[in-house]
C-alpha cells in the first residue's frame, strides 16, 4: 500500500511538471543584445549597424558594403531586432543573404545572419552564435529593411 501511495505521488508530480512546462509563454523575442528574453537588456543603445553580403554560417563577413550610425536608422534596427519573434521547430535554412553586425555604445557587438523576404512577407534573422534558432521579422518591416540592404 505504501508503495502505491509513493507511486501515485510520483506520477502526480511528473504530470504537474509536464503541464507546467507547457504553460510557459511560447512567444520569445530577440532583444538587441542577442539574447532571447522577455526582459530588455541594459546595453540596447546601438552605435553602428554594418551590413555585408553573407559568406555562410561560419562567421559574419566583415567586408561591409554599408554602415549606419544615424539615429533614425539605428532606431529602425533596434525595432527590427526587438520585434523579431522566435520561430519554433527545427531550423533548416539556405545560406543567408546578408550579415548584420551591431556595435553597441558600450563597445559590445553582435552578429546576425539575415534573409530578406519579398514585400508583404516576413524576413528572417538568426544570431550568428546560435544557428539552431531563427526569428521572424514582421512583414511590415520588410520593405524598409530591403531599402537599407539594397542601398549599397
Amino acid at each position: 500500500m505504501r508503495k502505491m501511495i509513493w507511486f501515485t505521488l510520483l506520477l502526480l508530480f511528473m504530470a504537474s511538471t509536464l503541464v507546467g512546462c507547457q504553460l510557459t509563454n511560447s512567444t520569445e523575442r530577440l532583444t538587441t543584445n542577442g539574447n532571447s528574453d522577455s526582459k530588455k537588456s541594459s546595453n540596447t543603445e546601438l552605435r553602428t549597424v554594418s551590413i555585408s553580403s553573407s559568406r555562410g554560417f561560419a562567421n559574419t563577413n566583415s567586408d561591409y558594403f554599408i554602415e549606419y550610425d544615424d539615429t533614425s536608422t539605428l532606431s529602425f534596427f533596434e525595432k527590427l531586432t526587438t520585434s523579431a519573434e522566435k520561430v519554433p521547430g527545427i531550423v533548416n535554412m539556405a545560406e543567408p543573404e546578408f550579415d548584420l553586425f551591431i556595435t553597441y555604445v558600450d563597445g559590445s557587438t553582435e552578429g546576425y545572419h539575415l534573409w530578406v523576404g519579398a514585400d508583404g512577407e516576413e524576413s528572417t534573422l538568426m544570431h550568428a552564435k546560435d544557428t539552431h534558432t531563427i526569428y521572424a521579422i514582421p512583414e511590415d518591416l520588410t520593405s524598409s529593411l530591403k531599402e537599407f540592404v539594397q542601398s549599397k
